[in-house]
């Protein structure tokens, strides 16, 4: 991770900055989602 993701927020309004929030949290949630289905894949394959 870098530090530009904070200093891009401070330049933006704050209902940007609550949007950008969301995106995040769904890119967060869709990596995750991933990192659960192939960890049950791998165990499933064993």
């Amino acid at each position: 991770m870098t530090s530009s993701g904070t200093e891009i927020s401070a330049a933006v309004p704050k209902d940007t900055e609550l949007e950008v929030g969301r995106q995040t949290l769904l890119v967060r949630f869709k990596r995750a989602r991933r990192y659960m289905a192939e960890l049950l894949y791998f165990s499933a394959k064993e």
